[in-house]
């Protein structure tokens, strides 16, 4: 009898063990899945909060893009401005004093 109660009380405590380690098994899968679920959280927010911060950035660059365009446009329009061909004639008459040639004057030169 005393064989047959070791038996049995051996047999309980592999019983044990082995539900033990079943628990502890079930414990760290549930820790190692929380802990996923909370990486996995937090890289959510962090890359949210980075593609708001590039889209900003992105706007601020648009806008500023387009300020520079305009300003393009203005300084291709005021270089048009100065280079026409009745405003230098002007200046060239009046601070220059110079005058068109009269035809006789003209000369052409032949290679």
């Amino acid at each position: 009898m005393n064989t047959a109660a070791r038996a049995l009380a051996q047999s309980g405590l592999e019983r044990a063990t082995l539900l033990a380690g079943l628990v502890s098994r079930r414990h760290l899968l549930v820790i190692v899945l929380a802990f996923s679920v909370f990486i996995s959280g937090f890289a959510v927010v962090y890359v949210q909060d980075w593609q708001r911060r590039l889209f900003v950035k992105s706007q601020t660059l648009i806008t500023k893009q387009n300020k520079m365009q305009t300003q393009w446009g203005k300084l291709l329009l005021e270089q048009s401005t100065w280079s026409m061909q009745a405003r230098i004639e002007h200046i060239a008459a009046t601070k220059l004093n110079m005058k068109l040639p009269a035809s006789k004057n003209i000369i052409m030169v032949k290679e």
